[in-house]
């Protein structure tokens, strides 16, 4: 056998045939799981968890139930695995802690806007389904809302305390800004492949300090 794997008869060996089978299956069971996360939260969302049963969903994707036990072991697993994908943070909510303030508090909300675009059904069936969650689950949305609120209060006391933004209360303006992000999913709701949504980026605006700061260096 040589180093590409091949015998020296030039066939793929034993192993490398084994490695691509083992391949092929595990990326058909990724696609599989992910219509049917995607069906779930379609079904969720229209009839509610409790309203929704497994063999539903099996239907909806064209599974046996029995099929679908081979890929979810119930219905509280799969509303868990929405649950865990929603909550967990992008990554620009905890980085750049080296920024200013303002240019800080911008990629948090830049991160956060493009994770709801990202699942925006998911996040309309969360917010609508809160009551509807496991205790277990629940505390884990909780746990995570409180974060980012804690995280986005911070640097908004940051720029308070550089005197980059105006004296206001850091909780109540982050819960305002996180409210507007989370009408996003609403937003992105009527957006189709025919009428794809268009996300654009703005960079953060420079203070007058740090411009007046550039044009010096720039003059010399």
């Amino acid at each position: 056998m040589n180093a590409s794997g091949r015998s020296s008869s030039g066939r793929p060996t034993a192993a490398r045939r084994r490695r691509k089978v083992t391949t092929a299956s595990s990326t058909r069971r990724d696609l599989v799981e992910k219509q049917i996360m995607e069906r779930a939260t379609a079904l969720f969302a229209e009839r509610g968890f409790a309203g929704t049963s497994l063999q539903e969903i099996a239907d909806a994707i064209g599974l046996t139930r029995p099929a679908l036990y081979h890929y979810v072991a119930s219905k509280d697993e799969l509303l868990g695995r929405l649950v865990n994908e929603i909550t967990e943070q992008p990554a620009g909510i905890h980085e750049h802690n080296d920024l200013e303030p303002a240019d800080r508090l911008h990629q948090m909300v830049t991160a956060s806007a493009l994770h709801q675009v990202a699942a925006p059904e998911r996040f309309r069936l969360m917010i609508r389904s809160e009551a509807e969650l496991p205790e277990p689950l629940s505390r884990e949305y909780e746990r995570s809302r409180r974060q980012v609120l804690k995280e986005f209060m911070r640097a908004i006391q940051d720029g308070i305390d550089a005197g980059a933004f105006r004296p206001v209360d850091p909780r109540l303006a982050a819960l305002g800004i996180i409210g507007m992000i989370n009408w996003i999913a609403w937003w992105t709701a009527s957006c189709t492949s025919d009428r794809p949504l268009l996300v654009v980026t703005v960079p953060p605006r420079r203070s007058p300090r740090s411009a007046r700061t550039s044009t010096i260096s720039n003059s010399m």
